[in-house]
């Protein structure tokens, strides 16, 4: 493994259950999620679905695509927690280099030339779908080939997904109905924007920002883009933001109706559970 700076991750805030020590690996399923600022894991017992522990390991800096891939190497060979025998292992990662078309549009022979019409793609990059289940449509993205080498090195037989699928796959059975409604999901230097109507995805797309202008620039440009009016918007959010950020408080000089995602219900979280209930979300969706 190349060296890389131990300067570059930090353990994020987390969580453990009061009380809970792992004895017996085989009774928890593992997820992970991976994005370009951070690993996270949740440990979950089989039995309730009940949240025992959430890690983030932060990237701190900017990292590029090789420093960022020696990150998660180092991070995966110094944490034997990792390595134990669990349930079930299910993986997430965000790749922004992806594109959303019909299922019948999706052909391995295929996907690397539809993946290009939009995108770059770079040397190395290994191009992956999946089909988003009920919504007659599959995700096309790259990953960086020798990351998903790793990977499949440290968890064999691992279920690696990209991390919109399955939060799409919820969007869609939420079934909402709102006119002017737009789904955000915020991480530290990106965030998503999905539009849904009629239970179409109509628009989703991922943004860089380096301050709260970029990112309220780009949000507005969506917007204008889907010809809906910010003064009549209503925006969900989700991801790793909080109400008192400048970030949030921004949004609310253009954006009057915001609300965060509710925690996910498909687990069930202690009453000392202190992190906030959309962080995260993606990671609870796989």
């Amino acid at each position: 493994m190349s060296a890389v700076n131990q300067n570059k991750v930090i353990p994020g805030a987390s969580y453990q259950a009061s009380g809970w020590v792992l004895s017996n690996p085989i009774n928890y399923d593992l997820h992970l999620l991976i994005t370009a600022g951070q690993l996270v894991y949740l440990l979950l017992e089989k039995s309730s679905g009940k949240v025992v522990l959430l890690q983030p390991v932060l990237f701190t800096g900017t990292l590029n695509r090789e420093e960022w891939v020696k990150a998660i190497d180092a991070i995966l060979e110094n944490n034997s927690f990792l390595n134990n025998e669990f349930a079930e292992k299910k993986m997430c990662v965000f790749s922004p280099v992806f594109t959303i078309v019909p299922s019948g549009f999706s052909n391995p022979d295929v996907n690397r030339t539809l993946l290009a019409f939009n995108t770059v793609l770079r040397p190395g990059d290994e191009v992956m779908s999946e089909e988003v289940q009920g919504a007659g449509m599959s995700l096309i993205y790259a990953m960086p080939a020798n990351l998903l080498q790793r990977l499949g090195t440290s968890f064999t037989g691992i279920h690696v997904q990209h991390a919109l699928t399955g939060l799409l796959r919820f969007l869609l059975k939420q079934n909402d109905t709102r006119p002017n409604h737009l789904n955000l999901y915020i991480q530290s230097n990106s965030f998503q924007v999905i539009y849904i109507k009629d239970r179409v995805v109509w628009f989703c797309n991922s943004f860089a920002y380096s301050s709260p202008e970029d990112f309220m620039y780009h949000l507005l440009f969506a917007c204008k883009q889907l010809h809906l009016e910010p003064e009549k918007l209503t925006l969900t959010l989700m991801g790793e933001i909080l109400k008192e950020s400048i970030l949030f408080q921004l949004m609310l000089k253009y954006i009057r109706q915001i609300e965060f995602t509710k925690p996910y219900s498909g687990v069930q979280f202690g009453e000392d559970y202190s992190i906030p209930g959309h962080f995260f979300f993606n990671l609870f969706c796989i």
